[in-house]
């Protein structure tokens, strides 16, 4: 029936959930068959399959009548409701990613609704041509999947100023007890620091930052005494543990897609035995698109920053306070 006619009938709750379902499994097959030859982590899982979701659940909804917006929008907030179930129940993702990638998802799914709608109400009505679209979803996953690209260096540079002079922060940068993680971010599973263990405090020597998901076996290849430390690192443990009650999640995208590169500490004094430590990190992310992904990226690294500095600051106070003790 064309829209011309003004007519449109609400579409009951079994199908929208029919159009819903649809949906999720058109996109949950080309996704399956876009990924054999290897995982993507890119602009088509986050923005290409959102869009084509929300497109076939709002033409699967109109293939006999038109239908008005308020059965569009219940379809298309089911689809993604169910697109998110739909990996936390296989175990195949966690809360958190899923949490982290809605800012993408929905939007993108609300592009897509619009645009099937429009193209059903246009001279142009033919849902071989939505349909047909499909296609371009694996082809692009499996593009991206393959594509070697040399993802950003990325630097995050954090200042505190800790009461203390430089040879008193000075130790701590290379053993060091972090404190428990009280960030909302960190504690949900996040990658963070638990431990630092170093050799000698000099060049050439090795050091352990010991996170919550394995260590990361590290170089010092700088060293200037009480004012900087420059550390390589050799491998990156898995960027974090997934929360999910269905079972334990082994994405690919936890392992070898954030990768830490390098860091550095920078410890300059202040007057009235004050001391200004700087954290530097350079690390790479493969997620795309990556103007988002690096928004949380970069906030997580200048999370752990912090955590690291009010270890520190903590220490110090602890320790001036143990002096004043034992003083008579």
């Amino acid at each position: 029936m064309p829209r011309e006619s003004g007519v449109e009938t609400a579409a009951s709750f079994s199908e929208i959930l029919l159009s819903s379902c649809a949906s999720v499994l058109a996109c949950l097959c080309l996704t399956l068959l876009g990924t054999l030859f290897g995982p993507s982590y890119g602009n088509f899982l986050f923005m290409g399959v959102p869009l084509f979701l929300g497109g076939f659940g709002s033409a699967f909804l109109e293939r006999s009548e038109p239908r008005p917006m308020k059965s569009h929008w219940s379809t298309m907030f089911l689809s993604v409701f169910l697109a998110c179930a739909a990996p936390l129940a296989f175990a195949y993702e966690g809360l958190i990613c899923i949490a982290m990638a809605l800012p993408l998802i929905v939007p993108m799914s609300i592009a897509g609704m619009f645009s099937a709608r429009a193209l059903m109400a246009s001279r142009w009505r033919n849902q071989g041509l939505m349909f047909s679209l499909a296609a371009i979803i694996p082809i692009g996953l499996a593009w991206e999947g393959k594509r070697v690209q040399e993802p950003e260096l990325r630097t995050v540079t954090t200042q505190v100023v800790i009461t203390a002079p430089p040879e008193e922060v000075w130790p701590l940068l290379f053993n060091l007890k972090v404190e428990p993680a009280k960030d909302w971010l960190l504690r949900s599973g996040i990658a963070h620091p638990t431990e630092v263990r170093s050799g000698k405090a000099e060049l050439g020597s090795w050091r352990d930052c010991v996170l919550s998901t394995g260590t990361m076996r590290e170089t010092i290849v700088a060293c200037e005494l009480n004012r900087r430390m420059t550390f390589e690192v050799h491998n990156t443990p898995p960027s974090m543990t997934e929360l999910n009650p269905f079972g334990e999640v082994k994405a690919a995208h936890l392992n070898d897609w954030c990768e830490a590169v390098r860091g550095e500490f920078r410890l300059r004094e202040l007057p009235g035995g004050r001391t200004l430590i700087e954290g530097q990190s350079w690390y790479r992310h493969r997620y795309a698109p990556g103007f988002y992904w690096s928004l949380w990226t970069d906030s997580i690294v200048s999370r752990v920053h912090h955590l690291v500095f009010d270890t520190i600051t903590g220490d110090v106070a602890t320790k001036k306070a143990r002096t004043m003790r034992s003083e008579p």
